[in-house]
């Protein structure tokens, strides 16, 4: 697991989303189980970890992750969505795992009205420092 899908999915905890019970949890698969909805899962996005390098001591890291909001219903999902959406726009959020940027790159809808699964998904781009 990249330490961008950890530091989101312990700094969505602790934003007091409302989840009718469920909580934010990890997963790379679809679909996610009808009982575990409405749920927002956070899996590792496409380009993680491409490094670009700054100078002799650091390393500039890129990282990707798919924030997945999943509810049973239009208004559901919206309501959640606007929660999370809030939430994600902070540039900062994540600077005490390490990450000094974070910006929400796409929000797409993906819904499967056939499954009664209504979901939107935010591709969330962070960047930090590491040592090389």
């Amino acid at each position: 697991m990249t330490s961008l899908v950890l530091a989101l999915i312990n700094y969505l905890k602790n934003q007091n989303i409302a989840l009718n019970g469920n909580t934010v949890k990890v997963s790379a698969s679809f679909p996610v189980k009808e009982a575990e909805i409405p749920c927002i899962v956070v899996a590792p996005g496409e380009g993680t970890f491409k490094e670009i390098s700054l100078d002799g001591n650091r390393v500039l890291v890129r990282e990707t992750a798919d924030v997945n909001v999943y509810a049973k219903s239009h208004g559901d999902r919206d309501s959640l969505v606007e929660q999370v959406e809030n939430v994600l726009v902070n540039p900062s959020a994540l600077e005490n795992d390490g990450f000094f940027y974070m910006h929400v790159t796409v929000k797409r809808t993906l819904d499967l009205p056939e499954h009664g699964v209504f979901r939107t998904v935010f591709v969330v781009e962070a960047f930090r420092f590491i040592l090389k």
